[in-house]
């Protein structure tokens, strides 16, 4: 009788690989979003796994510096970080790490950026496009001609995906609006949940009086309505607090320098720090702009937190409003200061929501994703 191990190892020594490429490292769980390593581990319990970091090395990112030189600092880090140059990079660095692969690698699934097509089948997982962060965020916007170009390009990329898995519903209307891409030929999966090890998360009871941001885009991601809406509040609510992690000081206006009632931390690379942090407060606010999923808010509701989002991408879907949290319209800073004041009132029901958000999170899993991928790509 053949043992369970036994059976796997056959299982393994006689199954073709499927890769896995990301633009970050596969070892970081917070490289991309954490979504490279999260998403590997949960496939390599289904399927062997190649994980290919196409992340340019340091003098590689010099040369492309280089090349790419416009006199505006801003138009430069544009063009560098998001022009067709990085895309052409990337893709050749994958196609090295494949050389010699082609045998047993059956299938390349490229999570988050586009690349140039690959001589093996392959498929893309986004959260967004292009179109969709033009103009919404700046290190992401192109002058208008190159954003053409590189629409164009990464029209050709999706053109010969055998598959394109999205995280959000606007990422699946941006691919059949402004890249042409038949709906059949998309599969809404949404994102799982990046999960953390060691304590279980608690519930919290009201009223909230410790508010976080999570986020590394200001604008985009809303921190300056949030600045304002916690300042107003803050006259009636002295006792309320707002750490910001993911933004540095220097982003933020001058006042709040001198605000003893906001904490700025900066980004946090461990994840360890970042849940303590999360276990340290009540609310998570996200008045974003644009956002195509949110992976911030099912962090925070894995451990227990409230949430405040906007009714934008998925935020709306995942977190319900006035169960897992509140949801209000974009720019509403009027909006998002009365939430804020109800949720820090002595009547609020933040247990009810807390524990809400606690059940809610657990229903995002990168095991289910990786298994609809494989099943859909036929592995």
């Amino acid at each position: 009788m053949v043992s369970l191990n036994e059976s796997e190892n056959r299982r393994r020594s006689s199954a073709t690989s499927i890769a896995l490429v990301a633009n970050g490292s596969f070892r970081n769980s917070r490289a991309v979003s954490g979504v490279p390593y999260f998403l590997a581990q949960a496939m390599q319990e289904l399927a062997i796994v190649v994980p290919i970091n196409a992340y340019p090395n340091r003098p590689v990112r010099w040369l492309a510096r280089a090349l790419t030189f416009r006199r505006r600092r801003d138009r430069w880090d544009e063009v560098f970080l998001h022009g067709w140059l990085q895309a052409a990079l990337r893709s050749a660095i994958r196609d090295l790490k494949l050389i010699g692969r082609s045998g047993d690698v059956r299938h390349v699934i490229h999570i988050r950026s586009w690349y140039f097509p690959s001589r093996l089948p392959y498929s893309a997982f986004i959260d967004a496009t292009s179109t969709m962060l033009q103009g919404a965020a700046p290190k992401w916007t192109l002058p208008e001609v190159q954003q053409v170009k590189r629409r164009r390009r990464e029209q050709r990329y999706y053109s010969g995906a055998t598959k394109i898995f999205v995280a959000s519903r606007a990422a699946f209307d941006s691919l059949t609006e402004h890249y042409d891409v038949p709906p059949q030929k998309i599969v809404l999966t949404g994102n799982g949940l990046n999960s953390f090890s060691g304590r279980s998360p608690s519930e919290r009871s009201g009223p909230a009086r410790k508010f976080l941001f999570v986020g590394k885009e200001v604008q985009r991601k809303g921190l300056d309505l949030l600045l304002e809406a916690m300042a107003s509040v803050h006259e009636s609510r002295p006792g309320i607090t707002l750490t910001i992690a993911g933004v540095d000081q220097q982003q933020l206006p001058g006042w709040t320098r001198d605000a003893s009632w906001i904490d700025v931390q900066g980004l946090i690379q461990d994840r360890d720090v970042l849940r303590d942090v999360y276990d340290a407060h009540d609310v998570l606010c996200l008045p974003a702009r644009q956002e195509a999923f949110g992976l911030v808010a099912l962090e925070a509701m894995s451990r227990g937190l409230a949430c405040v989002v906007t009714n934008v991408g998925e935020l709306p879907v995942n977190v319900r409003d006035g169960i897992e949290g509140r949801v209000i319209t974009p720019e509403d800073g009027p909006g998002l200061a009365t939430v804020i004041f109800e949720l820090s009132d002595v009547s609020t029901d933040l247990r009810r929501m807390s524990a809400s958000a606690i059940t809610r999170a657990g229903a995002f899993s990168w095991l289910s994703i990786s298994k609809q991928m494989l099943s859909t790509i036929g592995l």
